[in-house]
């Protein structure tokens, strides 16, 4: 096991070595050091907030003067006019010292829709841009839909094409159903772009692979990939258009490239031959959390029936009854699960590695237990909850 860490260590240094030629050769960067050089940094690069129908939220940016002197600040909204607002628009900031602002959301529209703009904050010497990203959704949408990007379409840039895979999950049923989808493009001045739509049967789970070829004139920056179905399920993903990499390496930095790529090749080979060990803990850590997250989705389900409840008193006794029992039967989980991966190193310290194995397919076959949860929450509906263990059954799991 020390010798393996030994390789573990020696192989990070060299990555980062690799990591770190590879950036300056590429960038020519120094450094990030544009906060510090401008007089002020905000710890915020971004700002995403979703809030409900005719709802409202808030987030938060902090500012932090790099100056000697005090600087006063003043900030400002772009294209956020109608769903958002500044607690404090102008405030004087001491040397050294952070000023926390407060960003009110508020859907005044009734409106499902994505809104996207910036907050503009001026110093003494520097103005500075926040992108804001605020997402206005239904309480209890039919549907939820995952975007992520295509490993293909990594980079985009103008001429380019965007690569999406959107997974849309059917939250209502287990039917089929003919709904509109629309795409489009957001920028951060407000402007929708590039609007396409089409109808599609979904089911319980559906993905589609949406890919998009960028015109040459499309401008560099923050952009949003938005989709909506029916006018009231909506998904968004933030992305950069940015320029094309043309940047090659001459000779001589190919040269140490190679020698570089080929003394961390030469490790990893070597590390290969330790890594039949690992694959063990890493497959029990993935059973293990897997676990974690169904168990705390069949809670989340109790809490939902709770909550139909109309009686204030009985909601408020068993929202307490129910926190008290999820802290319980979390540690009961975690109590297990620690019992298992010492049983589990211990085989493996052994080189037992077949007996590992064994254990490792038990415990996976003998699936997620629930029955503690139904013992701690009593008299509580677990009609969707039944409805959802069918699920899991359909998929294999037991309980």
């Amino acid at each position: 096991m020390v010798l393996k860490r030994r390789f573990w260590i020696i192989g990070l240094l060299i990555a980062v070595a690799i990591a770190v030629f590879c950036f300056f050769i590429n960038s020519g960067l120094i450094g990030r050091q544009d906060s510090y050089e401008n007089g002020f940094e905000v710890k915020q690069l971004l700002l995403r907030e979703n809030i409900l129908v005719g709802g409202g939220g808030s987030s938060i940016i902090t500012i932090k003067n790099l100056e000697k002197d005090s600087q006063t600040f003043k900030i400002g909204l772009f294209n956020l006019e109608g769903i958002a607002s500044v607690e404090e628009s102008q405030f004087v900031v001491g040397s050294g010292e952070e000023k926390k602002v407060a960003i009110l959301f508020k859907d005044i529209k009734n409106k499902i829709d994505v809104y996207v703009g910036s907050i503009v904050i001026e110093g003494n010497k520097a103005v500075k841009k926040i992108p804001v990203v605020v997402g206005v959704e239904k309480e209890s949408p039919s549907f939820t839909i995952i975007q992520e990007p295509m490993p293909a379409y990594g980079e985009v840039y103008p001429g380019g094409k965007l690569g999406m895979e959107i997974k849309i999950f059917n939250l209502k049923d287990y039917e089929e159903h003919k709904v509109k989808i629309n795409y489009f493009l957001k920028d951060f001045n407000g402007n929708v772009l590039m609007p396409d739509e089409e109808n599609r049967v979904v089911g319980e789970r559906t993905s589609i692979t949406k890919i998009i070829n960028l015109p040459e004139d499309i401008g560099y920056g923050k952009y949003v990939f938005v989709t909506l179905i029916d006018n009231e399920n909506i998904g968004s993903y933030i992305f950069d258009i940015t320029k094309k990499d043309k940047k090659v390496f001459d000779t001589t930095e190919y040269l140490v490239l190679i020698v570089l790529v080929f003394v961390i090749g030469v490790f990893l080979i070597i590390f290969y031959f330790f890594r039949e060990r690992d694959k063990f803990l890493i497959e029990l850590n993935k059973q293990q959390n897997r676990e974690v997250r169904e168990n705390l989705s069949v809670l989340r389900k109790y809490k939902k029936e709770i909550n139909k409840i109309r009686d204030i008193e009985e909601k408020k006794q068993k929202l307490r009854a129910l926190e008290k029992n999820r802290k319980e039967i979390l540690a009961k989980i975690k109590r297990k699960q620690k019992i298992q991966k010492n049983e589990l190193s211990k085989l493996i310290r052994e080189n037992k590695l077949k007996e590992a194995k064994r254990k490792l397919d038990l415990w996976k076959k003998e699936g997620y237990n629930f029955s503690e949860i139904h013992r701690g929450l009593k008299g509580l509906s677990k009609t969707d909850i039944l409805n959802k263990m069918r699920q899991w059954k359909r998929q294999g799991y037991k309980f």
